[in-house]
């Protein structure tokens, strides 16, 4: 498991273990002050690290990031944050990209409980209530997340509460999101 230390608050930030921390070069938010890091991993060790968006104030140690308390300090700081908070909302989807990046399956069912648990936190409401949440619709932070990672929702359960992602394919049945390799001799 790696550590690293957040910039803004100096909290200890823990790296999801579903992160390939031998070769990673992306963003990671801090689940206390909110700050986005972007950081470069090879070999397990930290090589680089640096504040990408720092929050308006630090968090009580018993206050984790919510919607409700982003509105709230945008409303204290008399500013719209329009910008600001899509850059958060769509940080907070990064985990999912990346593991849907790393997952070689071209179908995969995952319940709700198991994106919290990829993200490290509770979806919005919406996800629970509303098909249209799942909707691959890019003015969505979610649905950033799976489109830049190369899958589609191609179907939703609310009662049940799961969601099943198919990997999009190009037109000979390649994943779309993977560079053309060439090998050579292969004319591949």
């Amino acid at each position: 498991m790696v550590d690293i230390e957040c910039l803004v608050c100096g909290k200890t930030i823990e790296i999801p273990q579903f992160i390939d921390t031998n070769n990673y070069d992306g963003q990671i938010a801090c689940q206390e002050c909110a700050s986005l890091l972007h950081i470069k991993l090879v070999g397990s060790k930290v090589r680089k690290y640096k504040v990408v968006e720092k929050k308006f104030r630090s968090l009580s140690p018993n206050e984790k990031v919510t919607d409700s308390n982003w509105e709230a300090e945008r409303e204290l700081k008399g500013q719209t944050g329009e910008q600001e908070a899509d850059v958060e909302k769509i940080a907070k989807y990064n985990p999912l990209r990346d593991y849907l990046a790393t997952y070689r399956a071209n179908q995969l069912h995952l319940a709700f409980e198991q994106i919290e648990g990829i993200i490290g936190c509770k979806l919005e409401a919406g996800a629970y209530t509303f098909k249209s949440w799942w909707e691959n619709d890019r003015r969505h932070a979610q649905a950033i997340a799976w489109l830049e990672a190369g899958w589609q929702v191609i179907d939703v359960n609310l009662p049940q509460q799961e969601v099943i992602f198919r990997r999009e394919l190009d037109t000979i049945g390649r994943p779309h999101n993977l560079k053309k390799e060439r090998r050579h001799g292969t004319g591949i």
